[in-house]
């Protein structure tokens, strides 16, 4: 199955009228500041991949973030499996790593997430980046709309690397 297609799409926070952002990640101190930035959305965390998954399913997220990093189960295996259940494959996954992890992350077979964050980031900048996730419905053409709108925003922050790097389509990666 083509990823996207079959998907059921995340629903805002019922309760709020709010989005809901799941972010996971062992550090406490990156959570709380990623949550004081996302602080106009419904915001669940997670310590673990594990946790992420069952959260995932619980509340229906309308983005996740995810550190690569996770103890346990790592943030590329919790993409998958979330990228892998037809209930939840819509939902854009962004995947956050150190700079010099991320070509490789991003280039790898097993790359499933929608757009890789290099770290130490800009919370702005990653919150820039989410809405547009989330505000994007045509989920195949995903890709190329991430591009065109960070080209138009400048991309980055001053001083910053690069935050964005975006996977090609399966179909042009290189075998």
């Amino acid at each position: 199955m083509a990823r996207g297609l079959h998907c059921l799409h995340s629903d805002r926070d019922k309760e709020e009228g709010l989005a809901t952002i799941l972010m996971a990640s062992g550090d406490e101190i990156m959570l709380e500041v990623l949550s004081y930035a996302f602080r106009a959305h419904s915001v669940a965390t997670a310590s673990s991949g594990e946790e992420a998954i069952l959260k995932a399913a619980a509340r229906r997220p309308s983005a996740v973030i995810l550190d690569a990093d996770l103890s346990g189960m790592s943030g590329t295996e919790t993409c998958a499996s979330i990228k892998s259940d037809p209930e939840l494959c819509a939902i854009p996954v962004v995947l956050m790593a150190a700079k010099d992890k991320l070509p490789e992350l991003a280039l790898s077979p097993a790359a499933t997430a929608d757009c890789y964050f290099a770290k130490p980031l800009v919370a702005r900048d990653l919150v820039s980046v989410v809405e547009f996730l989330m505000s994007e419905g045509n989920v195949p053409d995903r890709p190329s709309r991430l591009k065109a709108f960070l080209d138009a925003v400048g991309g980055r922050s001053p001083g910053m690397p690069p935050p964005v790097l975006i996977p090609y389509p399966r179909s042009h990666r290189r075998q």
